[in-house]
């Protein structure tokens, strides 16, 4: 992934030469990459994290996206609509399923209330991010926090543009997912603030 930001930073700089020497060696990561960790025969990376974090930087096979986030959505159905996963997957998987038309199912697991979940913490009475699911060790913690980023990314939507970085140009995509009858966020950008707000009426 970062090979890919190297290749379109050098595009955006019009230093086309740099940029496709970057491309060739993301095409080259991503290859040795598949041939050490991708289960072609289960369309897999294994676990939810692996397969999020796979999806999320670019790293699967045009032909093999879909395999892989069926693959990772129906490990969260079997884990009960739970993430299964750490630090790293909370960042992932949300972004993955999102991106793939999966928001609802991210929703779900987000609204979770029992073990593991962020709703859980709720239900014991937390106000803070914790550093575990079992709440065993730091109680402030930003470690599961990129779950806020979701908030505004798929719920209410503000996303930058990848091909106009630094808010140049927005792309508003909010989700209207399960039993959400609202949503509103709002952010500073270099160019001013900006915000985004949807109602479900009826």
């Amino acid at each position: 992934a970062d090979a890919r930001l190297l290749a379109r930073a050098a595009a955006l700089l019009g230093k086309a030469d740099e940029a496709a020497q970057y491309n060739a060696l993301a095409d080259q990561i991503r290859d040795a990459f598949n041939a050490k960790f991708y289960d072609a025969g289960k369309g897999t990376y294994g676990t939810q994290t692996a397969n999020g974090c796979a999806i999320y930087q670019g790293l699967v096979a045009e032909d093999q996206r879909e395999r892989v986030v069926k693959a990772l959505e129906e490990s969260v159905l079997a884990y009960g609509k739970h993430f299964d996963g750490g630090i790293l997957g909370s960042k992932y998987v949300p972004r993955a399923l999102s991106d793939n038309g999966r928001a609802g199912l991210v929703y779900d697991m987000a609204s979770q209330t029992s073990f593991p979940s962020w709703g859980h913490w709720l239900e014991q009475g937390a106000t803070t991010l914790w550093e575990n699911w079992n709440g065993e060790d730091s109680r402030n913690h930003i470690m599961f926090g990129d779950i806020v980023a979701w908030f505004y990314s798929a719920l209410a939507g503000i996303r930058p543009d990848p091909e106009q970085p630094g808010f140049k140009h927005v792309i508003v995509e909010p989700h209207a997912v399960g039993d959400l009858t609202w949503a509103h966020g709002a952010c500073q950008t270099p160019y001013g603030p900006l915000s985004s707000a949807w109602e479900r009426k009826d």
